[in-house]
């Protein structure tokens, strides 16, 4: 179990990106939230089997139809006490 704080840049808000991370969290597995930054930015905390973490930064990174990703910065944080579900803060 790992968890991570990933920063994602470029047109990721207002095109529907927080809700894609969100079903996204779903498919593999893991807890923790996505926000808005009022840089534009969109902030992700990420807990989850490694694998399954690696699977869904990778698929962040590809972004939904209406966004685009330019950059993706994430760094492994202390794993924090699991908390249930994954939501949009």
């Amino acid at each position: 179990m790992i968890s991570c704080e990933i920063v994602v840049t470029g047109k990721v808000q207002g095109v529907g990106f927080r809700r894609f991370v969100l079903d996204l969290a779903g498919q593999f597995n893991i807890s923790g939230y996505v926000k808005n930054r009022y840089t534009g930015q969109v902030y992700i905390l990420a807990t989850g089997q490694e694998a399954n973490i690696k699977l869904f930064i990778d698929r962040v990174k590809a972004g939904n139809l209406f966004s685009r990703v330019e950059k993706v910065t994430s760094f492994t944080i202390p794993v924090l006490d699991e908390t249930e579900g994954f939501y949009i803060k």
